[in-house]
């Protein structure tokens, strides 16, 4: 199952997404957020957060290409 998670409860302000790297397929993770999905763009997810301090959870980062 793909599916946001957010830090806490509250969805974040800006376009940042958390998931697992095997559930971080954009459009999915968009459409199970709530947000809309663009039929003319391209939507990626860029990895974020991923330190060896805290590899868990990754963050991805929307980036759509028009």
């Amino acid at each position: 199952m793909v599916r946001a998670v957010y830090p806490g409860t509250v969805v974040p302000a800006t376009e940042e997404i958390f998931s697992t790297p095997e559930e971080a397929k954009a459009a999915a993770v968009l459409r199970k957020a709530g947000r809309p999905v663009p039929e003319e763009s391209v939507v990626c997810l860029r990895s974020v957060y991923s330190t060896a301090e805290a590899p868990e959870p990754v963050g991805w980062t929307v980036v759509e290409i028009r």
